[in-house]
C-alpha cells in the first residue's frame, strides 16, 4: 500500500517485495536515500553562497570620493595591515578593532599594526575611527571625524573646490551608525561644488583605492559599536557592500534591513535589528574573506563543489580555533 516503505524505514524496519525483510538492503537504501538528500542540500548551499557573492561584491561597486563606480582596484598586499585609530576611542574599541583586523589578516597570513592618531590620517591608507562612549552625541563625533578628515586631505589631496563635499559629509555622517570611506588623488581635481551642488556628472579617471577611513559613531552603546565596527571594517577589508536580500538574515554580517526596521528607534530599534541580523560574522562571510584572497585581488569565480567544500571547512576551522569575540553563534 502507498507509504509502506516510508513508514517502515520510519520504525526501523525495510520492508522489500512480499514483506521479506532484508537487512543489507535496507541500510543500501537508507544511505542513498541520505547522500541524495546531503547532497541536495550541499547544492544548495552552494547556489546561495555564490548569490551571496554576487550581491556583496558585485551589485553595488564602491564610491571613490564619494562618487560610485563598478570598476575599481587596491594594493593591498603587504603582509602587515597598518592602521591608525583615534586615540580618543574607548579601550575596549581598540581591542576589539584590532582583533577584527587580526582575524581578517590572517586568513592570509597577514600580521597587525595600529597607531594612535588624533591628526593627519592620511599619513597612512587606513584609518579607524570611533565615537567615543563618554560623554559625546553622535553629532559632536561626526564634526569632529569631519574636521580631522577634512585637514589631513587638504595635506594630501589640496581641493580648493571641496566645500560642498565637506558640508554633505557633516549634513550626513551624524545619521549614520556607521560607514567606510575611499579616497585617492583624483580627490584634488574634483570640483565638489559643482557635482553635488548642481548635480553635475564626473566619471572618475582613477578608480585606484588608496586611501580608506572607516567612521563608526554609536557613542552610547559599546556592544552595538562593536557590532557596527566590525560590520563596516569587514566592508573596507573585502570592499563589499550591504545587503537587504532577506535570504541572508542571519547568514552574514552583511545583513542590513533597516529599510524594514520602520520608524523603531532607540533600543528599540536595535532589540529588533539584534533579532534579525547576525551581529558577528557567519561562516559565509569567512568563506568570502578567504576566496577573495585566494583571487589574488581578483573578482572571484562561482565556487564550485570542491572549492566550496573547502571553503565551508576553512571557515568552521577559523571559527573553531579562534578565540575571539566577533562571531555570532547562531549562524555556526
Amino acid at each position: 500500500m502507498p507509504g509502506t516503505f516510508t513508514r517502515a524505514l520510519l520504525r526501523g524496519d525495510c520492508i522489500i517485495a512480499f514483506g521479506k525483510k532484508t537487512s543489507l538492503v535496507c541500510v543500501v537504501v537508507i544511505a542513498v536515500i541520505t547522500a541524495v538528500a546531503l547532497g541536495l542540500q550541499f547544492n544548495s548551499a552552494r547556489e546561495s553562497y555564490d548569490r551571496f557573492v554576487d550581491e556583496a561584491l558585485f551589485e553595488n561597486g564602491v564610491k571613490i570620493n564619494l562618487i560610485g563606480t563598478s570598476k575599481f582596484s587596491r594594493d593591498d598586499s603587504d603582509k602587515t595591515i597598518k592602521f591608525g585609530i583615534n586615540p580618543s576611542a574607548t579601550s575596549q574599541s581598540k581591542d576589539y578593532v584590532r582583533d577584527i583586523y587580526s582575524f581578517l589578516g590572517s586568513i592570509d597570513g597577514r600580521s597587525v599594526s595600529v597607531t594612535e592618531q588624533a591628526t593627519d590620517i592620511f599619513d597612512g591608507t587606513r584609518y579607524v575611527y570611533i565615537g567615543t562612549t563618554a560623554d559625546a552625541s553622535a553629532q559632536k563625533n561626526g564634526a569632529e571625524f569631519v574636521g580631522i578628515l577634512k585637514k589631513s586631505s587638504g595635506k594630501v589631496f589640496p581641493n580648493s573646490r571641496s566645500e560642498e563635499f565637506w558640508s554633505y559629509l557633516l549634513t550626513s555622517l551624524p545619521a549614520f551608525n556607521g560607514t567606510p570611506l575611499f579616497f585617492n588623488s583624483e580627490f584634488a581635481r574634483i570640483d565638489f561644488n559643482s557635482v553635488i551642488k548642481n548635480s553635475a556628472p564626473h566619471k572618475l579617471e582613477n578608480t585606484r583605492i588608496e586611501k580608506s577611513v572607516v567612521f563608526v559613531n554609536v557613542p552610547d552603546s559599546q556592544n552595538f559599536s562593536n557590532y557596527v565596527a566590525l560590520q563596516e571594517i569587514f566592508q573596507e577589508y573585502n570592499l563589499a557592500s550591504d545587503i537587504n536580500d532577506p535570504e541572508f538574515k542571519l547568514k552574514s554580517i552583511l545583513y542590513d534591513h533597516d529599510d524594514q526596521l520602520g520608524s523603531l528607534t532607540g533600543t528599540q530599534r536595535r532589540d529588533e535589528l539584534q533579532k534579525n541580523a547576525s551581529m558577528g560574522l557567519c561562516p559565509f562571510d569567512v568563506m568570502l574573506t578567504k576566496q577573495l584572497r585566494q583571487s589574488g585581488g581578483n573578482n572571484p569565480r562561482p565556487a564550485g563543489s570542491l572549492e566550496f567544500a573547502f571553503l565551508l571547512f576553512t571557515a568552521h576551522y577559523y571559527h573553531w580555533k579562534s578565540q575571539l569575540n566577533i562571531f555570532d553563534d547562531r549562524c555556526w
